[in-house]
């Protein structure tokens, strides 16, 4: 079974990617309150499994789009190389 811990670092940036749609990485970082590359290897391992979609640059920071919305539950970035996602139930192996 997968545990999805509900105020976990990645639970309260999935909130935030849910809320705004699009973002940069800093924003998300002022936001949450959270360490700068925890946040970027979580958006690269979403990016990868298709959630998100690079669009160009905001003040020389990529610019974000959630382009998969699955639901509340974060997508999990699984240390086996996946992503996993409590929503549907499915696993995206990808680059992580």
């Amino acid at each position: 079974m997968n545990k999805v811990r509900r105020n976990s670092t990645r639970a309260r940036a999935w909130a935030v990617i849910r809320k705004l749609r699009v973002f940069t990485i800093a924003r998300l970082v002022r936001l949450t309150d959270a360490n700068y590359d925890n946040l970027k290897r979580y958006i690269r391992a979403l990016a990868d499994a298709g959630y998100l979609r690079a669009e160009g640059h905001e003040m020389g920071s990529v610019r974000w789009r959630l382009v998969r919305d699955t639901g509340p539950l974060p997508p999990v970035m699984k240390t086996v190389r996946y992503i996993y996602d409590p929503n549907t139930g499915e696993e995206h192996r990808g680059r992580i």
